[in-house]
């Protein structure tokens, strides 16, 4: 599932750096081990998240307008953010929609239909 948007990526650490937008993409795929990850960016910059198990909230308030936030609790403790805007509305609900799936019913996470990549293939597109 590919979806073009604006992104912006925030880190919340203490000396928290507002990360910038820019127009990208984001893709939900299954690694090679086949765990979900959250693929933001083209070949060249692209910024690669394990989401299982590491949703903690999902903002969708403004689906409406193209607009949603997801928070994640990375392994080590570190929290991102991952601010969506100007996506596609239809597009967003669905891309939500499925990441609620992976928060909240990690069984049927597996049965999304995601495309498979292996490692060579994520760190060449």
């Amino acid at each position: 599932m590919v979806l073009s948007c604006e992104v912006c990526v925030d880190y919340l650490t203490q000396d928290r750096k507002p990360g910038r937008k820019s127009k990208t993409t984001l893709n939900l795929i299954r690694d090679e081990w086949h765990h979900i990850c959250l693929v933001i960016g083209p070949k060249s910059k692209k910024l690669s998240f394990r989401v299982e198990g590491v949703i903690a909230k999902i903002y969708d308030k403004f689906l409406d307008e193209g607009k949603a936030t997801v928070e994640l609790h990375l392994p080590g403790g570190s929290m991102v953010n991952v601010l969506v805007s100007n996506a596609n509305v239809e597009e967003l609900k669905e891309f939500i929609k499925n990441m609620k799936i992976i928060q909240n019913e990690p069984v049927a996470a597996y049965e999304l239909d995601l495309e498979c990549h292996s490692e060579e293939s994520i760190q060449s597109k």
